[in-house]
């Protein structure tokens, strides 16, 4: 039974640090412009002026940090006009999957729209290469990439049909979250510990591509403000690695990341069997997202 009526006109706003949630959202409009439906899709990215859209549905997109939303996020929706009864889809992006500690990754961003008048029609998890302390093996990372476009086709079918899914996170996670949301504040030292070194060129790829506008060039040197959300983008994406954190260098993936060098593999890649492959720890969430229905 249909329990909203079927969405004529979608908005999807995403944030994306190295391109996970990107790939996603691009995911999402390809399925929904090849279901004939009207979509329009904006980046969450302090140099990209945004410019609300009348729409039935609102999608929302972004990969979880410390287990809840990126600030950006938050500040965003704050922003957005009033909705009246307005519809949203809430869909985080991790590399671990809907496991314990990651359950409540969409409760706070949920309550941020709730505070603008939408009602939360559906919530989902997908997963994606992580970036981020512990590098997914490379037979996995293909495998997320591969098996992207099914999960939204299914995802889009839901939404399209009135399906309405809502989650239930732990109480451990809940109270976690709370916790966790400090992390926001841990991000902005982050970022004014991050140097430059000699290998630098003053190319200016950090500022340009800076989501929350934090990198300025002073003499041709990047230099760092307060409001690093810790995406990495700039350290991962520096074409000469000059970008060097001063704290938290544990977590940067030695070698780096890059999912269009990630990409470059899919056509030689060789399905893995989801059922009997040796996930570690980190990843035992991604069995049963790969073989859910």
């Amino acid at each position: 039974m249909r329990k909203y009526p079927m969405p004529k006109q979608i908005e999807i706003i995403y944030f994306s640090g190295t391109g996970g949630t990107k790939k996603a959202a691009e995911a999402f409009v390809q399925e929904f412009t090849s279901q004939g439906i009207s979509v329009q899709c904006n980046e969450i990215h302090a140099t990209k002026p945004y410019h609300p859209q009348a729409h039935d549905l609102l999608v929302v997109l972004y990969p979880v940090y410390a287990m809840n939303a990126p600030r950006p996020v938050y500040e965003f929706i704050d922003q957005l006009p009033k909705a009246e009864k307005g519809l949203a889809a809430v869909i985080s992006v991790s590399g671990g999957g809907e496991v314990l500690s990651n359950t409540a990754s969409r409760l706070h961003c949920i309550k941020h729209l709730k505070k603008r008048g939408y009602r939360i029609a559906y919530e989902q998890m997908l997963i994606m290469p992580t970036n981020f302390f512990i590098r997914t093996p490379k037979e996995l990372s293909l495998m997320l990439l591969k098996v992207l476009p099914d999960k939204v086709k299914k995802i889009v079918a839901d939404l399209l049909s009135g399906v309405v899914r809502r989650t239930e996170p732990y109480l451990f996670d809940r109270i976690l979250s709370l916790f966790t949301e400090l992390e926001k504040e841990g991000s902005k030292l982050f970022g004014k510990k991050i140097k430059a070194n000699s290998a630098c060129n003053s190319c200016g790829l950090c500022a340009k591509s800076c989501p929350t506008g934090n990198i300025e060039l002073q003499n041709g040197i990047p230099v760092y403000d307060n409001r690093c959300c810790l995406c990495l983008r700039c350290i991962y994406n520096c074409p000469t690695k000059a970008l060097q954190p001063g704290i938290g260098r544990k977590f940067i993936l030695k070698g780096g990341f890059s999912l269009k060098e990630l990409e470059k593999d899919l056509p030689d890649y060789q399905p893995i069997d989801a059922k009997t492959y040796p996930y570690s720890v980190g990843f035992s969430g991604l069995k049963k997202y790969f073989l859910e229905e």
